[in-house]
């Protein structure tokens, strides 16, 4: 677990600032997305590096039809959602935590698996990026300077802050 990047003090607890929940925290409750749990005054990211999905997929499953067509692009994905669809195509991934396992993977692990792969960007993608921002962000930047270009698929329920 590490602090969340996002957020603002306000009367005792944190507000997190990721999306248009505008969650407000006191010690010991969580997040409408479960994500994110105050802990010891501390506004704390509980899927930090808890990849749940790590996959090639064609860049037209993103969907993406004239962006680097018929390449590849490496999905990843950490447990989370701040939505709670019906019928949601990757519930097991957004919405069960049973699905996430002890073994972190490392930013240049990925940066290589895509390389290795053939793949021409990473996507962020099956659950909310927005949720886990805090491990995408390091991706993000790690495969910017590799030549990699970065997907965001996302619900579009984040706050404008999330883009800066």
């Amino acid at each position: 677990m590490i602090e969340a990047i996002l957020k603002q003090i306000k009367n005792g607890g944190y507000q997190c600032t990721l999306c248009h929940h505008n969650c407000f925290l006191k010690n010991g409750q969580t997040g409408l997305c479960r994500t994110r749990k105050m802990i010891n005054n501390q506004l704390m990211v509980l899927n930090y590096n808890q990849i749940v999905a790590l996959q090639v997929d064609p860049i037209e499953k993103k969907p993406l039809y004239h962006f680097l067509p018929g390449s590849q692009t490496l999905s990843l994905a950490c447990w989370g959602c701040n939505f709670k669809c019906l019928n949601c195509q990757n519930f097991n991934l957004s919405q069960e935590e049973e699905s996430v396992t002890d073994q972190a993977i490392d930013v240049n692990e990925v940066i290589n698996r895509a390389k290795q792969l053939g793949c021409l960007s990473i996507a962020y993608t099956y659950t909310e990026p927005t949720i886990f921002l805090e491990t995408a962000l390091p991706i993000m930047q790690a495969a910017k300077k590799n030549g990699l270009f970065n997907i965001w698929v996302s619900n579009g329920f984040f706050l404008n802050n999330v883009g800066n």
